[in-house]
């Protein structure tokens, strides 16, 4: 399985069949058939090959986190959660390519994704502790 590249300290690159250590946690992305123990988190994600190679970083001014009944952003999600802002620094997101927000790792999932857009291939994004 080829590994993902470090972009910098702060942020890595993780292309589809890639796995990126972050934090502890292993993340890789997978094509949509691929299983998931019951002790794993994933989340499935349609996605353009425009929007790869996924992105991780810490948190940026103006980050927004997509729901089904709009849009969030990651500072108040935070502040909702009761995080506490030593932590939230330290917090890690997947983004797209365009910086869309995926998921705020350890957090919350992005409730984004519509399967019937033909120009998207169903990829699984898989969290092992």
């Amino acid at each position: 399985m080829p590994a993902a590249t470090a972009v910098d300290q702060t942020s890595y690159t993780l292309a589809p069949g890639a796995t990126c250590q972050v934090n502890g946690l292993q993340v890789s992305l997978q094509a949509g058939t691929a299983t998931v123990s019951e002790a794993d988190d994933s989340l499935e994600v349609w996605l353009a090959s425009a929007e790869l190679p996924l992105k991780i970083r810490h948190r940026q001014p103006g980050d927004r986190l997509s729901l089904r009944n709009g849009h969030q952003k990651i500072n108040r999600i935070l502040i909702d959660q009761k995080i506490p802002q030593q932590q939230r620094d330290r917090l890690w997101l997947i983004t797209t390519q365009q910086n869309t927000v995926l998921w705020l790792l350890d957090v919350k999932k992005s409730q984004l994704f519509n399967p019937q857009q033909t120009d998207k291939i169903h990829y699984r994004l898989i969290i092992k502790k």
